[in-house]
């Protein structure tokens, strides 16, 4: 039985080049792009606006490749937020509509006045519409840096950085995301219906139910500050 820790290249990386971790984080932080609060403010309640009174189109990001798990998330999204299914749209590349929007908030697009940036989100709930397209949610940020705001990697640099990043954008955007989670917290009760409901569903196998209640819960809970 192999007791030894896995070899991490990540740790390798930082040794053989001598990159200071702390150093590397700051770094990352320092040189990744986010909206003037004001701006971020702004477009939030322009979001909210959209969704609240169906006059604009309302994007998310698909659930994987499954058609059974993406017809339950849209009767979430009509039952639960009030969103009209012909107000409702998929993001065909997953990052378009977040990335035109947050382009146009900053003023600023890739390859013309930035080059080996990506646009992150901050906080992920991707599936969230009041999420996946907030300005407050995203940022232009370093290509080096950017799998350290994912899945990709699975390291305790990864986890420092998400820890410093994330704090970083709730002390910067704390108006907007105090108003989210506001605005998650009242839709809660309705949010634990819509669940329950989910078991009695015979179209769905258990795992589906199981990946759509881990979902929702991920995607429509409040933001925290990270300790």
């Amino acid at each position: 039985m192999r007791d030894e820790a896995p070899e991490d290249s990540v740790e390798l990386f930082f040794d053989h080049f001598r990159i200071k971790k702390r150093g590397f984080i700051s770094w990352g932080i320092e040189k990744s792009k986010f909206a003037e609060p004001e701006t971020a403010l702004d477009s939030w309640h322009k979001l909210v606006e959209d969704i609240q009174t169906g006059k604009e189109k309302i994007y998310v990001r698909r659930f994987g490749r499954s058609k059974a798990k993406q017809k339950e998330l849209r009767h979430f999204y009509e039952k639960v937020l009030g969103i009209k299914s012909k107000t409702l749209h998929e993001d065909k590349t997953n990052n378009y509509q977040p990335y035109k929007r947050f382009s146009e908030a900053m003023g600023m697009k890739k390859k013309k006045d930035l080059l080996n940036y990506k646009v992150s989100h901050i906080f992920g709930k991707t599936k969230n519409p009041y999420a996946f397209c907030a300005v407050w949610n995203m940022s232009y940020t370093p290509v080096v840096i950017d799998p350290f705001t994912g899945h990709e990697v699975k390291s305790t640099v990864c986890d420092d950085f998400m820890k410093r990043f994330q704090n970083h954008a709730l002390h910067r955007f704390g108006k907007p995301i105090s108003e989210f989670n506001r605005r998650m917290c009242g839709l809660r009760p309705k949010i634990n219906k819509f669940i329950v409901r989910l078991d009695k569903n015979r179209q769905l196998t258990e795992k589906d139910k199981k990946e759509l209640k881990e979902s929702i819960k991920e995607n429509f809970s409040k933001i925290k500050r990270l300790k």
